[in-house]
């Protein structure tokens, strides 16, 4: 089973406000119904402050497949193993 999901981002032209998305990418459920808003704020205050309706964030409709998670009592090997971040060496 899929639903859609909506993905919000920060517009690239962001970068001249020097504004931050508060969580840098909100997502809302299908089922949600009230008003969708973002919160940004001032990580360099010195730059122009936006104003209500101005044009700071994009949406992006996805797809999203319901999985089911099934705990197992332990996991084959792999080449990657449980190397974290920068083990792959690239």
């Amino acid at each position: 089973q899929f639903c859609l999901s909506l993905d919000i981002r920060p517009r690239s032209s962001i970068c001249k406000t020097g504004m931050v998305l508060s969580n840098a990418t909100g997502t809302v459920d299908e089922g949600y119904t009230g008003e969708v808003s973002v919160v940004m704020y001032h990580l360099l205050t010195d730059m122009p402050k936006y104003n209500i309706g101005d044009r700071v964030a994009q949406l992006k409709i996805g797809i999203t497949a319901s999985i089911e998670f099934v705990e197992a009592e332990s996991l084959d090997d792999t080449t990657r193993g449980d190397g974290g971040y920068g083990s792959t060496g690239k």
